[in-house]
């Protein structure tokens, strides 16, 4: 009699609930209390998920699960930061100097490049992964627009003081990018995309970078505050070169400005032999120049930073350290793998195939490393920019995977979520690192990612994922009108576009460079800020 009944409430419940499409995560909100742990197991698609271990390991203590949520997406947040500021904004800055790139165009390509990762995975795990929902991938690629070029430019044109831009590519990227917004707006209200659609916009983003490439550089005045800065073109760093240099006497020297700051850099991991355990500890976390609370927060992420330590090389070194690069090619091709474990079921030949190719990369690097080349450093470079972007890439899955759940908990709708956890998940690397070039004095290149990473992400991260959805939909579409019909992402088109027509407007009536004044950026945040209590406000009356 008991193995009927419990067939009988099993087929109950398969009544109600199909796993797992009726209760994907995109509708998760909807899932009553009693079904949670249930849908949650039935939808997770790695070893560890955080929407399981919050309704069914700590079922019984969801305030607790929540606090221990709260703190880690803390730390999350904090990981983000300190790699971007010290591993991704150096390379970036790194290359641009060594190849005497123009700023704004490596704003536009590397940085926009590197800041879109995030965005460019997600979209496609929304729109083309296990579990689709349209609707998050829509808000997300408007979302981040939101976020990177009305906030984050308001904020840096307030934490500069004003800065000015370079007219003719200041008009290039908003002209570009509302553009693509009012495609994107027509897209979604016919409510579908199609294969021809996700080819025009992959078409128009290879016009944009046409025009990047092709715009001529121009002579640029940058004001930061009141101080204008000279006109000419900005004299770039000089990178230290293969070649010996000659001191002022005439004679031959192999010493550099770099090899003088050598002797004042920190300890090299891989290529100091009489390294000490405390030496190393400090070199991989900087305990030594931490206050206690930072040093805190080291204790409880020093596996991340040591991990970080073996896949990221980093830049304060003048020459490659042969042994550090080596390490990091036998890594890569692991960590990438490891990486894809948190979307895909890896078999066990896939390990193998990695750990092999980790050890053919390992050794051509150790014999074919040439530490004072300038090439080798530039790879370096590369590799540190292209890792780095990947560990915020993780990081921000991990943000996401956290404010969802902290969503879910809340009652808040898969729109919502959306436009506002995802995209602040995903653009934390914009805000942090362009925050830091503004710092440096990288107007130019932060100002260009503002607007350059936005139109990747919509172009490419929403035309790839969306071509690979309609790729694998029976009808060679792919459906993007919401679920959610409470105006949130109709008031979001709104205000990204008054943001780009003021743009427009502000560089039509300046001449030769746009002065993006302290405060136009307060006006900028404070759209922003609009936008976030109106969707709050709808949040809660619907």
């Amino acid at each position: 009699m008991r193995a009927v009944t419990l067939a009988l409430l099993a087929t109950l419940a398969a009544g109600v609930f199909v796993f797992p499409d009726n209760c994907g995560r995109a509708s998760f909100v909807d899932v009553p209390d009693d079904f949670r742990c249930a849908c949650a197991h039935a939808t997770r698609v790695s070893s560890w998920d955080y929407l399981s271990a919050h309704y069914c390991t700590f079922a019984a203590t969801p305030i607790l699960s929540s606090a221990l949520l709260a703190a880690l997406l803390c730390l999350l947040f904090y990981a983000v930061g300190n790699t971007t500021d010290q591993c991704m904004v150096p390379a970036v800055t790194y290359i641009a100097e060594a190849t005497r790139m123009d700023p704004g165009v490596a704003g536009a390509t590397l940085l926009a490049f590197a800041n879109g990762a995030p965005d460019l995975f997600s979209c496609v795990a929304s729109f083309s992964g296990v579990h689709t929902h349209s609707g998050f991938g829509i808000g997300g690629l408007l979302g981040s627009g939101l976020v990177v070029t009305v906030f984050t430019l308001g904020h840096l044109a307030y934490l500069a003081g004003g800065f000015d831009l370079r007219k003719a590519p200041f008009m290039r990227d908003v002209s570009f990018y509302l553009t693509t917004v009012l495609g994107l707006l027509a897209a979604y209200r016919v409510g579908f995309i199609s294969v021809p659609m996700t080819v025009i916009a992959m078409l128009w983003y290879a016009l944009y970078t046409s025009a990047v490439v092709r715009m001529r550089r121009a002579p640029v005045v940058v004001r930061l505050g009141t101080e204008k800065l000279d006109s000419a073109p900005r004299d770039y760093a000089v990178v230290a070169i293969d070649t010996p240099t000659s001191n002022s006497d005439g004679t031959a020297s192999t010493t550099t400005d770099d090899d003088a700051n050598e002797q004042a850099c920190e300890l090299s991991l891989a290529s100091t032999d009489t390294a000490t355990p405390w030496s190393i500890w400090c070199y991989v976390t900087d305990w030594d120049v931490a206050g206690t609370p930072e040093r805190a927060v080291i204790l409880a992420i020093w596996p991340f930073l040591v991990l970080r330590q073996l896949t990221v090389p980093r830049l304060d070194a003048p020459r490659v350290s042969t042994r550090e690069l080596s390490l990091c090619a036998f890594v890569i091709p692991i960590f990438l793998l490891c990486v894809a474990t948190r979307f895909l079921k890896v078999h066990a030949l896939g390990w193998a195939v990695a750990g092999g190719a980790g050890i053919l990369l390992a050794g051509g690097t150790y014999v074919f490393c040439v530490e004072t080349s300038l090439a080798w450093r530039l790879l370096r470079a590369f590799l540190t920019l292209f890792l780095s972007s990947l560990w915020v890439f993780v990081i921000g899955h991990e943000i996401v995977s956290v404010m969802y759940v902290l969503g879910v908990s809340c009652g808040v709708s898969s729109g919502t979520l959306g436009i506002l956890v995802l995209a602040w998940g995903n653009s934390i690397g914009d805000f942090v690192g362009n925050r830091a070039l503004v710092k440096q004095g990288h107007v130019q290149m932060a100002a260009a990612a503002c607007l350059a990473g936005p139109i990747f992400n919509t172009l490419m991260g929403g035309g790839l994922s969306i071509f690979l959805g309609c790729l694998q939909a029976t009808d060679h579409t792919v459906a993007i009108w919401s679920a959610d019909h409470n105006g949130t992402l109709a008031i979001g088109f709104c205000i990204l576009a008054t943001a780009l027509l003021s743009l427009l407007l502000l560089g039509h009536k300046n001449e030769g460079s746009v002065a993006v004044t302290q405060g136009f950026g307060i006006f900028l945040v404070s759209l922003y800020a609009v936008f976030c209590g109106w969707t709050l406000f709808e949040e809660m009356h619907t």
